[in-house]
């Protein structure tokens, strides 16, 4: 297996740091036009707790996306951002896949999963790769 330590991890991280704000602020800004084309809901529909749910939710999208640029100068030494991403970004694809299948979302949502899917497994599969050459630095991961 390709070890993933050796990619330009700190461009790459950058790479998904830049797509967390892109995303994170524009479905902040446009909560209702968001919400319309994700999950066909009609805008004069959607309530004020409605659009403070959702712009909170993006606004950890956001705040992700700083941990990202912090992780992308040395993914070794944060790998406790690793795991949380690895784990956000793999609950957020089975949760739009839920949402897919019961029919609330529209296909849009495809692209989320794809995209968050790919980094939840590329995390998890890198935070492996620490382990097992032994420089895991998560107290549950690292060797005793």
């Amino acid at each position: 297996m390709m070890n993933l330590a050796d990619l330009p991890l700190r461009r790459i991280f950058t790479i998904v740091a830049a797509m967390n704000f892109v995303v994170g602020f524009g479905s902040m800004l446009l909560p209702r036009l968001h919400l319309q084309m994700f999950y066909n809901i009609a805008p004069e529909t959607v309530d004020n707790t409605l659009l403070l749910y959702h712009q909170m939710f993006w606004a950890v999208v956001v705040t992700l996306g700083i941990a990202y640029l912090i992780m992308a100068q040395n993914p070794r030494g944060h790998q406790g951002i690793l795991f949380i991403g690895a784990v956000g970004k793999l609950i957020a694809a089975i949760v739009w896949i839920y949402a897919l299948a019961r029919g609330f979302a529209n296909p849009i949502v495809l692209g989320g999963i794809a995209w968050d899917g790919s980094w939840g497994i590329f995390f998890a599969v890198l935070l492996w790769q620490y382990y097992r050459e032994g420089s895991s630095t998560l107290v549950f991961l690292a060797k005793k």
